[in-house]
């Protein structure tokens, strides 16, 4: 089975999952449609700044569990009130 990189976040999808648009590969409807907006706002010179600038879910992966650590909650939060807290 042919594997390929997603033209918008680079990640490897299989042929199964190929969604072709404008003769561009991408892994997934969600990395096709930000394509199609910025083709549409004449803003796909975005694409060469880089050449697969699309964050990935996996890229975020675990950046936020240091909030899980109710000492530095503690200290970020200024405000809280049911589930309203203001830092």
């Amino acid at each position: 089975m042919e594997s390929n990189h997603c033209f918008h976040c680079g990640d490897e999808f299989s042929e199964k999952q190929r969604v072709v648009f404008d003769e561009k590969s991408f892994c997934c409807v969600g990395c096709k449609t930000v394509y199609e907006i910025f083709k549409q706002s004449d803003l796909t010179s975005y694409y060469d700044i880089e050449k697969n600038p699309g964050a990935t879910p996996q890229d975020a992966k675990g950046k936020f569990d240091f909030l899980d650590n109710e000492k530095i909650v503690d200290k970020l939060i200024e405000f809280k009130e049911d589930d309203l807290s203001i830092i």
